[in-house]
């Protein structure tokens, strides 16, 4: 749509060198500028939409397990919380827990720190197998 408006002004602006109007030029150029923004406008915008088409996407596979680990549907991985509420970003967490050297009695002794945002989980599995 907007390369056929393009090649319309390409058109106008051929006619109206031979009218040889200085304000018809002028006002073809403005004409050629606000279209050319409009394009750019128009890209910058789709590249918009298509990535939040993609989050809303990613979104509905991804849920929270019951260690509190965000888990994405069909992947083994484990990803930070935190980073997943605030950013909507996925941060891979570590494989291996740190052992709290706490008593056995404690549900989840073991803590995995997240490398960008330092959030801690903790689980009752000391590895996590991907």
């Amino acid at each position: 749509m907007i390369s056929d408006a393009i090649k319309i002004l390409k058109e106008v602006q051929s006619l109206a060198t031979d009218i040889k109007s200085k304000p018809l030029n002028d006002a073809i150029v403005r004409l050629q500028e606000s279209v050319i923004d409009l394009s750019n406008n128009y890209l910058e915008l789709s590249e918009k939409y298509n990535n939040l088409k993609e989050q809303v996407s990613t979104s509905q596979d991804v849920y929270l397990d019951d260690d509190g680990f965000i888990r994405v549907k069909d992947d083994n991985r484990r990803f930070c919380p935190h980073c997943w509420n605030k950013d909507r970003r996925l941060s891979l967490m570590p494989k291996h827990g740190i052992n709290l050297g706490i008593s056995q009695e404690v549900s989840k002794p073991y803590a995995f720190e997240c490398a960008g945002c330092k959030w801690i989980v903790y689980s009752a599995n000391e590895d996590i197998h991907y």
